[in-house]
């Protein structure tokens, strides 16, 4: 598809494209969609619509292109639709999202985030997905890394939230799932030692003698060297890690594994076989036909129609 027609086509076209992965990013139709204020509106309405639509988003990865482009804009609007994404159903946020809920959702929230609370609140209720109350611990510490929010603010809160877990947890009998918790604590965890200092490592290290964090994602002492480092060593880390936010939506996808010759090879194998089927074989018998009155070729004395022939 040459140049001048993807800049050129009309937002039904564009659609169309967007849904499905492309061999090669869409370059010139994500930055004619930017460029475009009419497009661009019909892009956020298409979002808004298809995150209250979780079946549709599993067969499609519009709202994952949408999501980046409007975090790209720093958007607004698209907060509550990307919150209603983030409270589906385990299983069905899963399918919507995949990878991407660890990878780049929570900063996505975080670039077009207008209202913290809700965030907390969403991250406060059990009811919600595990992981994602875990990854949106992560958008309010890129909000505060990128200098949009208040770090001491939010570690006065990300410890009395810690507290509060940890005593529900030790008070919970051994036979209940507490998995969800844990690993929320973790987040937590992970946050304060991402903005915040030294004076938390004995909260961190109480937590971690009380078994409330998960000794999979980190030791106690990779807690201690992070919180022994500067702050402005940490975001420069994060920096070149992940980056903050999504300041450049194209240079974040276009290097994904889904636009790769590799992904898209077997696929159009498998299209040429479907279309292009090979020829009838002829089936040449070296033995005779067993007649179904015939005796049963495997020996057991009964007739072929009694027996393998039936």
């Amino acid at each position: 598809m040459g140049r001048l027609k993807e800049t050129t086509m009309n937002w039904e076209e564009i659609l169309a494209v967007l849904q499905k992965p492309q061999r090669g990013y869409p370059v010139a139709i994500v930055r004619a969609v930017l460029d475009n204020p009419e497009h661009y509106e019909r892009l956020l309405a298409e979002f808004e619509r298809i995150s209250e639509q979780p079946e549709e988003m599993a067969r499609s990865i519009f709202h994952v292109y949408a999501m980046h482009l409007l975090a790209e804009k720093r958007e607004p609007r698209a907060f509550r639709p990307l919150m209603s994404i983030a409270a589906l159903p385990e299983e069905q946020l899963d399918d919507a999202v995949g990878d991407h809920l660890t990878e780049s959702f929570n900063r996505c929230v975080a670039a077009v985030c207008d209202d913290e609370q809700l965030i907390r609140d969403f991250i406060e209720n059990r009811d919600h997905a595990e992981w994602a109350r875990k990854m949106l611990i992560g958008s309010l510490v890129q909000r505060v890394m990128a200098g949009d929010s208040s770090g001491p603010a939010l570690l006065e809160w990300l410890l009395a939230l810690g507290e509060k877990t940890g005593r529900w947890l030790q008070e919970q009998p051994e036979t209940a799932y507490i998995d969800g918790e844990i690993l929320l604590m973790t987040g937590l965890a992970g946050a304060i030692a991402a903005i915040g200092s030294a004076e938390h490592l004995p909260t961190l290290q109480r937590w971690w003698d009380a078994e409330l964090l998960d000794p999979q994602v980190a030791k106690i002492e990779g807690y201690a060297e992070r919180l022994q480092r500067p702050l402005a060593e940490r975001i420069e880390r994060l920096q070149s890690r992940t980056g903050i936010y999504i300041p450049d939506a194209i240079r974040e996808m276009e290097s994904w594994y889904c636009f790769s010759d590799r992904f898209h090879a077997p696929q159009e194998k498998a299209r040429i076989i479907s279309s292009n089927p090979p020829p009838p074989v002829t089936v040449i018998r070296e033995q005779a036909k067993v007649g179904r009155n015939d005796p049963c070729p495997c020996g057991s004395g009964k007739k072929y129609k009694k027996c393998c022939g039936t």
